[in-house]
């Protein structure tokens, strides 16, 4: 029977390539659709600031919480605490999600490819660091 340990890291791994992947899909739909309006300057500011914000928070849960809880169960392959880090890892992955939603509303809304592909690169970049590395603790 395998350990606790290496599914949840394999289990984490899925959820993170299969959410990664939707970022693409996010580009494919860009390029089918054209929108006609502008955005309201002041709604793609709201829309940066909440991925700003969303980022930070994905800075504290990874860093913060998850790295907690990781170096308490150091060497424990069937933790208590593996369904919390799991949970952990999964809010990270929706949190990155948010970020490339936010690219894909603001390329809706008119405020053209090249900012919604800054967004799309830094839920990318946010994913990259949410990668569940459970082996290495």
């Amino acid at each position: 029977m395998e350990s606790a340990g290496p599914t949840t890291e394999r289990f984490l791994k899925m959820i993170f390539f299969i959410l990664l992947s939707s970022l693409g899909v996010y580009w494919v739909v860009m390029q089918t659709l054209h929108p006609a309006a502008r955005i309201d300057p002041l709604l793609r500011s709201v829309l940066t600031a909440l991925a700003a914000v969303t980022a930070i928070t994905i800075f504290f849960v990874h860093f913060v919480y998850i790295e907690k809880m990781l170096q308490e169960r150091a060497g424990e392959a069937s933790s208590p605490k593996l369904p919390r880090v799991r949970q952990a890892y999964i809010v990270c992955y929706m949190l990155c999600e948010m970020v490339g939603l936010f690219g894909f509303v603001v390329y809706v809304m008119g405020g053209g490819r090249h900012r919604a592909a800054l967004f799309i690169l830094a839920a990318a970049a946010l994913y990259a660091l949410c990668y569940p590395q459970l082996s290495k603790y």
